[in-house]
């Protein structure tokens, strides 16, 4: 069942990068988000329709203060990450107060959730090698997912010259492997269990990672796309099975909260990966222009920021556009780096993790 439910994701990730590319070329970006909308209507319709389900009633207890707490330790950390080295220096009072605002926020995340009533991260959900390393998985993940997400739509359009629809159905090619491994996961880790199945999915996230690397630049398309391809299959094969696997270590009680961790790692994978990602292109964008030939200097932008208005103005000599797509293709290849790292990572956390997962007690049985 998770399976078909990521291959719907999968259906929908390819649709939102062309529409979001057809929105942007021809209408209003503003339609990126207004498009939601009308779809979230109608899937309130369907779940009101057709969702029927058998629950018991009681008054929960909401864990408020380990929710703010969440939000505190993971919005300071974020925006630390994101205007670190660019807003002020790494090691300047903003900085420094935020990481200290982070580390403080959970340090009380983790006295206040083994003191709730319904812990909205509860402490067993960390105590156990295979929750864990699922969730420590997730959160690689989704870092590593943020590499080609931002940064690969810009290269094809700024180095490339495609449009944004087309930019768009490049990287929907993730897409494309992602709920076909997702579909066929199951036959996979019944086979060779979930941890095998994980670990086969990191090594094609690596393999996909090293293999753009060894592209030669400008990147070919074709490529490109089957690069994406390999890459999607791999993201599969980790979601669904670790997803399952995390279920199946514990009762029928605690798996909403099991699922709810599992994806909440992922996003929280993904909120890093766009500020760590965001840094180190930055850093390397950075340094190609400070190295420029001093012939060219006076013609560069001064700033990061301003690089992408330059290449896609059009109006920059031609050997300033020349120098500026070879640094901005060089830039993002540094990125996959980063994902080759995530998806080693993921492996030796893997590694770490129970062969068969199973159900050892480890979640409270009361719920």
């Amino acid at each position: 069942m998770q399976g078909w439910l990521s291959s719907m994701w999968g259906m929908a990730a390819i649709a939102g990068p062309l529409l979001g590319g057809a929105f942007a070329q021809y209408a209003s970006w503003h339609w990126i988000f207004l498009v939601n909308l009308p779809i979230g209507v109608l899937a309130l319709g369907l779940i009101g329709r057709f969702l029927h389900e058998r629950r018991q009633l009681r008054r929960p207890r909401i864990d408020w203060a380990g929710a703010a707490l969440v939000l505190l330790a993971l919005g300071a950390l974020i925006v630390a990450l994101l205007e670190g080295g660019q807003a002020w220096a790494w090691g300047s009072a903003p900085s420094l107060a935020l990481l200290a605002t982070a580390a403080a926020a959970l340090a009380a995340l983790v006295w206040v959730e083994g003191r709730a009533a319904e812990p909205v991260m509860p402490g067993w959900l960390w105590r156990d090698r295979a929750l864990a390393g699922s969730n420590l998985v997730m959160i690689a993940m989704g870092l590593a997912m943020m590499a080609p997400s931002i940064y690969l739509p810009t290269l094809l359009q700024s180095v490339q010259g495609l449009g944004a629809i087309a930019a768009g159905l490049v990287l929907a090619s993730l897409s494309l492997g992602w709920p076909a491994a997702s579909a066929l996961s199951a036959r996979l880790y019944l086979r060779i269990g979930y941890r095998d199945t994980a670990l086969l999915g990191a090594a094609l996230a690596l393999a996909a990672a090293l293999g753009f690397r060894a592209l030669p630049q400008p990147q070919p398309v074709w490529a490109v796309v089957l690069d994406q391809l390999v890459l999607g299959a791999g993201f599969g094969l980790l979601s669904t099975a670790l997803l399952v696997g995390a279920q199946s270590v514990v009762g029928w009680q605690q798996r909403g909260v099991v699922t709810g961790g599992n994806m909440f790692a992922r996003y929280l994978g993904q909120s890093l990966g766009a500020a760590v990602f965001g840094a180190l292109f930055n850093h390397a964008m950075g340094q190609r222009l400070a190295q420029a030939p001093p012939a060219l200097r006076g013609e560069l932008p001064a700033g990061v920021d301003s690089v992408l208005a330059l290449l896609q103005g059009g109006a920059a000599p031609a050997a300033v556009q020349s120098w500026l797509k070879a640094a901005l293709a060089a830039a993002t290849s540094e990125l996959y780096v980063g994902m080759a790292v995530a998806a080693v990572f993921m492996a030796a956390v893997l590694l770490a993790v129970p062969r068969r997962f199973a159900m050892d007690g480890v979640a409270p049985r009361s719920g």
